[in-house]
């Protein structure tokens, strides 16, 4: 599955020990397991090879950042000179970010690894999602950065369906209006305020 925006170039595999795409954008994957031909996908020079799996990859341009999510099975992640035996293992529920800029890797345990997946089915659903949790998976959606001016808003709890065709500030309006707090747009940056 493709995101918008995304570009993924397969590259013809007959002869070689690999099945290799090359991703700018954000694409999910279920790859057939072949021990004789791992699938690689290629994205800002960070590998991310499998034998089989379900996994989500990010690496759009704008970001400086390749974010991996591991839903099923195993992948293992390689960084510019790493060898095959070298990389970062993620099992599943783990997503791996990129720094694109300097290679540093980071990893950490995904709350609920399936809202990486959102935008396939179009549907943002909330069910008592605290709205550190929305602003997290809006961040993503929409690359965004946002920040508390007050920290006792990130476990406000929200219930609610969106589409992902929805703008940033229409989901906001929405729950602003539910639960009394304001926010500001600088640039990319949405602070959140209490009223």
């Amino acid at each position: 599955w493709l995101n918008a925006s995304t570009q993924i170039v397969y590259k013809p595999s007959f002869w070689k020990r690999e099945r290799q795409v090359d991703l700018s954008g954000e694409a999910y994957f279920e790859v057939s397991r072949n021990k004789t031909k791992p699938f690689v996908v290629n994205s800002n020079d960070v590998r991310t090879c499998v034998l089989g799996t379900k996994f989500n990859v990010r690496a759009r341009p704008s970001e400086e950042k390749v974010v991996t999510t591991l839903l099923k099975g195993s992948v293992k992640v390689q960084l510019p000179g790493q060898s095959e035996e070298e990389g970062i293992l993620l099992k599943p529920g783990q997503m791996l970010s990129v720094d694109t800029r300097t290679m540093q890797p980071m990893l950490t345990e995904a709350n609920r690894p399936g809202d990486v997946l959102l935008w396939i089915n179009g549907k943002l659903k909330f069910k008592q999602h605290s709205l550190l949790e929305i602003t997290n998976i809006m961040e993503k959606l929409y690359d965004l950065k946002f920040v508390y001016d007050d920290e006792s808003l990130k476990t406000e709890r929200f219930t609610g369906e969106f589409s992902t065709d929805n703008l940033p500030d229409e989901i906001l309006n929405v729950l602003m209006h539910t639960n009394h707090f304001s926010y500001k747009k600088e640039g990319r940056i949405i602070r959140l305020s209490k009223k």
